[in-house]
């Protein structure tokens, strides 16, 4: 992936593109506005990440998401 921000070099130097993400994450914007530190697994954050995860879950029933069944609609023009 390319950035083109002032600091892409500095970024690319430390490795910050080539990280592992998580299957979930969860930052505090406030403190961490870089986003460098995951709080998915800090019991601080554990009733904020159980909220996210209850209205996620109840938006896509709600919204009928393909991705809650793995049953996904042929893309458009295909047999």
């Amino acid at each position: 992936m390319r950035h083109d921000g002032p600091v892409t070099r500095f970024f690319e130097r430390i490795g910050w593109y080539d990280r592992p993400l998580g299957r979930e994450e969860l930052f505090d914007l406030y403190l961490d506005p870089q986003e460098a530190c995951n709080r998915i697994d800090d019991p601080a954050y554990a009733e904020v990440a159980r909220d996210l995860r209850s209205r996620l879950d109840q938006w896509m029933e709600r919204t009928d998401d393909c991705f809650r069944t793995g049953r996904f609609p042929e893309p458009p023009g295909r047999k």
